[in-house]
């Protein structure tokens, strides 16, 4: 496959009063403004509680919560995942996560990645430094001669405003009676908190002998303002992915605005300027648009979006032109308490 450059200027992101914990169901409304798929959860730019899962340095802001999620909507590493949770606990200067099911927590070139039951570990402590390591691990077995295993490392770190990151996928093994096959990754990057400005830098390879599945480098700038009452945030980017020659210049933007004091809506929208391949192909019109909403009482938020039935094969999708509340109206839903 040839390569694939594409710039993108992505995320711009309006929202009111809006917390920075971001559950599932608030991530797929609000976006990640990531089009090549580095991430598994949280963005570049924003704030977000879901950063811990690439960068577990971040625990440190995001503790003392626990969370239960239920979703049909079809992630891309696992299609069909419906339940995870876990927490996020401080003792001390200590913070201990434990979090369960997370559906793109094992990717690879696996046989039955839906039965993996993934779990992801993280300690993190501010020790002057703000550090934090993280451990995902999923697999399975049946059988003498079929299983799967797949093991992942993070460490993340906070060295002033420097913000770095690294992954290494120390074991992705997919046997079966005729063989294995093993699947191998790295990636990285950083941020760096500049006032109100955010430059970072990414970069990840997942690679099998049937080639790389997620593969791809990313530099760009956010920035995180305020203008009057509302929270503005946008960013532009550089990336380079596999596959056709390719140029994309989408936008995405969200909106989030208290209805009353104790409920909050929101949506968001995502519109490609630019979408050619290898300068002569117009990509096909992508344009969707996603919403949802928070009831907050105390210290509790219950976040949902509201999807519609999928084109094909009956499946709960959050995006797209077509729209039904009747067969999804908590495509994606999730129960927070804070302490």
């Amino acid at each position: 496959m040839k390569n694939r450059l594409i710039i993108l200027m992505t995320a711009i992101t309006v929202f009111v009063a809006s917390s920075a914990f971001a559950s599932v169901a608030k991530e797929i409304v609000m976006g990640q403004g990531d089009p090549v798929g580095l991430l598994e959860r949280g963005s570049f730019y924003n704030d977000s509680s879901n950063n811990i899962f690439y960068n577990p340095s971040y625990a440190n802001e995001y503790k003392n919560w626990a969370t239960i999620e239920v979703s049909r909507y079809a992630v891309p590493a696992i299609a069909g995942a419906t339940a995870e949770g876990g927490f996020v606990n401080a003792f001390g200067s200590w913070v201990l996560g434990f979090y369960m099911n997370r559906s793109d927590a094992t990717r690879g070139s696996y046989t039955n990645a839906v039965s993996h039951r993934p779990f992801d570990l993280i300690i993190a402590s501010d020790m002057g430094m703000k550090w934090g390591l993280g451990i995902t691990f999923g697999g399975y077995k049946t059988g003498s001669t079929t299983s799967e295993k797949d093991l992942t490392l993070r460490a993340g770190a906070q060295f002033g405003e420097l913000e770095p990151y690294i992954s290494v996928k120390v074991i992705g093994s997919d046997k079966v009676a005729a063989g294995e096959t093993k699947t191998t990754g790295y990636g990285g990057g950083f941020k760096y908190k500049w006032g109100e400005w955010t430059p970072y830098l990414a970069y990840n390879k997942l690679s099998s002998p049937t080639g790389n599945m997620n593969y791809g480098w990313g530099m760009g700038i956010g920035r995180n303002t305020k203008v009057g009452e509302a929270h503005l945030t946008y960013a532009i980017a550089l990336w380079e992915d596999l596959g056709p020659k390719r140029w994309i210049i989408p936008v995405d933007m969200a909106l989030e605005g208290s209805l009353t004091s104790w409920l909050k809506a929101r949506a968001g929208f995502t519109y490609n300027l630019i979408d050619i391949t290898k300068e002569v192909t117009t990509g096909a019109d992508t344009t969707n648009a996603r919403v949802g909403a928070t009831i907050n009482v105390s210290k509790v938020d219950f976040d949902w979006v509201v999807g519609h039935t999928g084109f094909a094969g009956g499946s709960e999708v959050v995006s797209g032109k077509s729209f039904d509340l009747a067969s999804g109206f908590f495509t994606a839903a999730s129960l927070t308490y804070h302490w």
